[in-house]
């Protein structure tokens, strides 16, 4: 599929074919992340996680790299 951006106001959007939002399941109110390089750019839904699973991976990341975190701190 060959898209082309549209200048809207001050920015530009990429008009995304329906077919693409359903494979995506998204909608227009799902938070994107967007990767771009010299190649071209990744688009995915923002993964939700948990208040809970954020701090059980921030205690691992605290509990593992405690000192190193610490230098870097300093």
């Amino acid at each position: 599929m060959i898209v082309h951006i549209k200048k809207l106001g001050d920015q530009y959007i990429l008009e995304l074919d329906p077919s693409i939002i359903e494979t995506m399941q998204i909608d227009e109110t799902t938070p994107l992340i967007i990767k771009a390089d010299t190649e071209g750019f990744f688009c995915a839904p923002v993964d939700d996680i948990s208040e809970e699973e954020f701090q059980a991976s921030l205690e691992k990341v605290n509990g593992n790299y405690a000192k190193a975190l610490q230098k870097l701190a300093e």
